[in-house]
């Protein structure tokens, strides 16, 4: 089989091969529901089941309870077009809550509720502090001092700015989905220009990402082989594609689809099919949110598959 995946909770890793690359047979089946998106938009929460273990392992689960996670997936060696180099860690987190066993006859697994992001020491509150005319990107740097943070955003952003320069400016945010979902209004309200993405804050394996996907970056090309179907057609500059499920993407990330890569038309495509530029494929695109559904038994491709959103530089993604 060459669906690969490992997952570590603390110190005790699980994977579908060892060290040879081989694939254990003692493994049953291992399950993970997530969707990774911008902290503004979901909590990032999801699933993951694991069948296999024995019971002693399934009813000490509470022994993971808030137990540091990381998920890696991808395609090993073996099928035509399965492509090793795709293997990566999906995303990093903590188990959420507690783990759930499940014991009704044979059907014997492990349910663990997670959450997604690298496990970090967060101040009680976020605080912004700035100066009439002071950029963006430097006031943040200052507020979160200290945490894992990326930022890529334009250099000619500011926050609200007022007819009187000694008024001081401040604000405070109690969690960081209240914090992206004020860098991204008012980050809209300040940049015009028609397909601005806005400043969004994704969780990834390093840290926070404060991007506004405006800073040049290299692109990811994506193979013919690597797409279950036809990308899928969703607003203006706005592309679902389900691919071969694969570890080396995250939200933020830049990706350009193969040359010809033909367009799976929906009525809202039809409308707008005589704009060649909507629907055009070429270029750079943006992930804004990435979903895995995946059963590492399954039958069918999809049930080792993704779904990636991207984003077109030129349309708002409302």
């Amino acid at each position: 089989m060459s669906r690969y995946f490992e997952l570590t909770i603390g110190t005790k890793t699980w994977s579908s091969h060892d060290s040879n690359g081989l694939q254990k047979k003692g493994f049953l089946k291992f399950e993970l529901n997530v969707v990774l998106m911008g902290k503004g938009e979901n909590s990032n929460k999801g699933v993951i089941k694991l069948w296999g273990l024995g019971l002693k392992e399934i009813f000490t689960g509470s022994d993971y309870f808030n137990q540091p996670i990381s998920v890696k997936v991808g395609m090993n060696n073996g099928l035509p077009f399965a492509n090793p180099k795709s293997k990566g860690v999906a995303f990093t987190g903590m188990v959420f809550g507690r783990a759930f066993p499940v014991h009704t006859g044979l059907d014997q697994y492990l349910e663990l509720m997670i959450i997604t992001g690298v496990p970090m020491a967060m101040p009680d509150y976020i605080a912004l502090e700035w100066n009439q005319g002071e950029k963006l990107s430097t006031v943040l740097e200052r507020a979160l001092k200290g945490l894992p943070v990326t930022i890529s955003i334009r250099d000619d952003l500011a926050l609200f700015d007022d007819d009187n320069p000694n008024r001081p400016r401040h604000a405070r945010f109690k969690g960081v989905e209240d914090f992206s979902q004020f860098l991204e209004f008012v980050s809209k309200q300040s940049v015009k220009e028609t397909g601005y993405l806005g400043v969004k804050v994704f969780p990834t394996n390093k840290g926070l990402l404060i991007t506004d996907g405006s800073q040049p970056q290299t692109a990811k090309k994506l193979e013919i082989y690597d797409f279950i179907g036809q990308p899928t057609f969703q607003q203006f500059g706005v592309y679902d594609a389900e691919l071969i499920c694969r570890g080396d993407l995250q939200a933020g990330d830049a990706v350009t689809f193969p040359d010809r890569m033909l367009l799976r038309l929906n009525q809202n495509a039809v409308q707008a099919e005589r704009d060649s530029d909507v629907l055009s494929l070429k270029g750079d695109f943006i992930i804004t949110q990435i979903a895995y559904n995946l059963n590492s038994r399954g039958n069918s491709a999809r049930d080792w598959g993704m779904v990636i959103t991207v984003n077109k530089a030129g349309y708002v993604q409302s």
